[in-house]
């Protein structure tokens, strides 16, 4: 049997938090966070959204009286027997370096995502001069 190679962009780093999340027709909602990078998160949740549903989703990283709000928007790409998958459109300037942060302490391989960030910042700095 064939390996499947792993396509994704960004590391995923196992963490268990809780977020809360808006979308339009639904009252907001609590999760658990299975997963998270920098290009989108897995949550456990009793309330799923249809694909392509877009959201907010908000978490507070840290510990308790120095919490620090990690806010961002997303689209929902897969939904699965109470799990979802969201893949963020935007998170907030203020948001980046603490989510990166998060990442970095909570996966196996610190070096390896700090490399992808250097690289998605990279991308995003050339892409800021093209359109200068």
């Amino acid at each position: 049997m064939k390996k499947s190679e792993n396509t994704r962009k960004f590391t995923r780093s196992n963490i268990s938090i809780a977020i809360r999340l808006w979308a339009s027709g639904v009252s907001p909602f609590d999760a658990m966070v299975i997963d998270l990078s920098l290009s989108g998160i897995l949550i456990q949740t009793d309330t799923t959204l249809a694909i392509g549903s877009k959201c907010h989703i908000s978490m507070l990283l840290g510990h308790y009286m120095h919490e620090l709000p990690l806010n961002a928007e997303g689209v929902v790409v897969r939904v699965h027997d109470g799990v979802m998958a969201i893949s963020f459109d935007a998170v907030a300037l203020e948001s980046s370096r603490e989510l990166q942060n998060i990442i970095v302490f909570h996966t196996d391989d610190p070096e390896q995502c700090l490399h992808e960030f250097e690289q998605a910042e990279s991308k995003v700095h050339q892409a800021a001069m093209t359109n200068t």
